[in-house]
């Protein structure tokens, strides 16, 4: 499984050992729990200074405007000024709100990534013991429960990424 957040993907090889247990088990794969805070932040950033790059005609437009009407003695005023400006202050909305949920998710996905290897690594020796056919209660249990933990920790997650995903909708739209 190959995850887009350079953590999440450096956290997958450390969940090896239990993603083979919870197999074993028949457990909750923590790698998929995993898969549904994957993101690329730096790609949302990029998106994000693209639509500011392509913004700035606009800009460029509301300042050859607004000086020509001075020229002409109309003021700054008028409605196609004011449509500039909205227009330009949207964008710029949509801008920071793009960067603030490309921080967001990259902290969700940061924050998932180390709990997840904190847990995998916690319930590594009941993983070997599973692993070597040891099926008794005890590591079952702890397998079954990490996995549990994972699951939980990504569900918690989800619930901020979709909030996130409704503000920029919001915006959007």
């Amino acid at each position: 499984m190959v995850f887009m957040h350079p953590e999440l993907r450096a956290a997958a090889g450390h969940l090896v050992r239990l993603r083979a247990a919870a197999e074993v088990l028949h457990a909750p794969d923590p790698l998929d729990a995993l898969r549904y805070t994957d993101c690329a932040p730096a790609a949302l950033r990029g998106m994000v200074e693209r639509a500011r790059i392509a913004q700035k005609p606009l800009a460029e437009a509301n300042a050859d405007y607004g000086e020509a009407r001075i020229r002409a003695g109309f003021g700054e005023r008028g409605t196609l000024a004011g449509a500039y400006r909205d227009e330009r202050e949207a964008i710029e909305r949509t801008v920071l709100a793009g960067l603030r949920v490309a921080d967001q998710l990259d902290l969700l996905a940061r924050a998932a990534a180390r709990y997840a290897v904190e847990v995998a690594v916690q319930a590594d020796p009941a993983c070997v013991l599973v692993l070597d056919g040891d099926l008794t209660p005890e590591p079952a249990e702890v397998v079954h429960e990490a996995c549990a933990a994972i699951v939980r920790t990504a569900e918690e997650h989800l619930v901020s990424i979709d909030a996130l995903t409704s503000e920029l909708d919001g915006l959007i739209r």
